[in-house]
């Protein structure tokens, strides 16, 4: 699953990264966690925030919105079935957590890029919120932390996931094709458990 994320990249490089077409002002985020908002992408060149946590429509609004939905299910399952034909998203990040459980500790662990660089994680949206789609993992290292991961797009892929035209099996593939992104990961601080803690020492590897 995905339960949090960072995204610590300058305005300048969202912009450049994803072609927006206006400027935008971003504050770094070390520790997104669900029901905050996020960054995305519903139209190509426009980034725009939602809540993460899916709500349908016919949700009720004392109910909990969805954060991840499972890739294998999609096409299946009501809360995914209508977005994944029409509504899908670029969640923008730059690393996420997962969590080992070590002895009594519960120990998070940084996952991004070699080299840090922008990405963005295949979504779903529906009115004004959104879920990130996740897979099973795909790295040895991963699987060691947990067995599932979010999908990370390919960027030559980005055009083809937005537009809601695209045929669903063009869109297998472009889900398909990221499992060839290598990922490192790290141990960090556990104050990042809790999610008030959002500051620079979360993403930053134990010493």
């Amino acid at each position: 699953m995905c339960g949090r994320f960072a995204l610590n990249a300058s305005a300048a490089k969202v912009i450049e990264h994803f072609s927006l077409t206006r400027n935008i002002v971003l504050t770094p985020r070390y520790n997104i966690a669900p029901n905050q908002v996020v960054p995305v992408i519903r139209i190509a060149g426009q980034l725009e925030f939602l809540t993460w946590g899916l709500k349908p429509s016919w949700l009720k609004a004392e109910q909990t919105g969805f954060i991840n939905a499972r890739m294998e299910t999609l096409t299946e399952k009501p809360a995914f079935r209508q977005a994944f034909k029409k509504q899908r998203c670029l969640v923008v990040a730059d690393g996420y957590y997962e969590w080992k459980q070590i002895g009594k500790i519960k120990q998070p662990y940084f996952i991004c890029l070699p080299q840090r660089e922008l990405f963005a994680f295949a979504g779903l949206w529906d009115q004004d919120t959104c879920a990130i789609i996740t897979k099973p993992s795909v790295q040895t290292a991963l699987n060691t932390v947990h067995e599932r991961m979010p999908i990370i797009l390919a960027k030559d892929s980005y055009a083809a996931w937005l537009e809601p035209k695209t045929a669903v099996q063009e869109l297998q593939a472009c889900m398909q094709h990221s499992a060839l992104t290598t990922l490192q990961l790290f141990p960090v601080t556990t104050k990042m458990n809790n999610p008030k803690f959002d500051f620079v020492e979360c993403i930053q590897p134990l010493q």
